[in-house]
């Protein structure tokens, strides 16, 4: 039942941050008709959706998956860590509130990646990998042959 619960706060979560993101962009909340026709001219690598999913989405009762989530995620600039963690408190928290929360972030995070498929969590985790090698590359001393692996091992996720 707490699994549930998890769940279904996560599924709230993000609806916030989906209603926040385009707020941000556009200036209001756009109406579902309008998010799924914006969606799906972006929706490169993934099905398109409809105007439902988006209502859906809008209000609370479902997330997409993952491939839909990171073209809302590259298009509206959404941090995924928003809404895969605990419930925003407006209090700032202590050092043990604050480790509370990332024990509980990366216990939410291990649950949603269990639930993947074995090829979506393939994916993230080489897409996390090559994102953490690009960083720690020394800039003067760039192996061009490593990084457009890289990028193409990227572009075919």
């Amino acid at each position: 039942m707490l699994a549930m619960d998890q769940k279904i706060e996560s599924i709230k979560l993000f609806s916030i941050c989906l209603s926040e993101a385009l707020l941000k962009k556009y200036g209001k909340v756009p109406s579902a008709t309008f998010l799924a026709n914006q969606f799906n001219l972006r929706a490169y690598g993934t099905t398109t959706i409809t105007r439902e999913s988006a209502r859906k989405w809008l209000n609370g009762l479902a997330i997409p998956e993952m491939s839909r989530l990171k073209v809302l995620i590259q298009w509206l600039e959404i941090n995924p860590s928003d809404f895969l963690g605990e419930p925003r408190n407006e209090n700032p928290s202590n050092q043990n509130g604050q480790a509370h929360e990332d024990g509980q972030f990366y216990e939410n995070l291990t649950k949603l990646l269990r639930d993947l498929s074995p090829i979506d969590r393939k994916a993230i985790f080489i897409t996390a990998w090559s994102l953490r090698e690009l960083r720690s590359v020394n800039h003067d001393n760039l192996n061009y042959q490593k990084i457009l692996f890289k990028r193409n091992l990227l572009k075919n996720i």
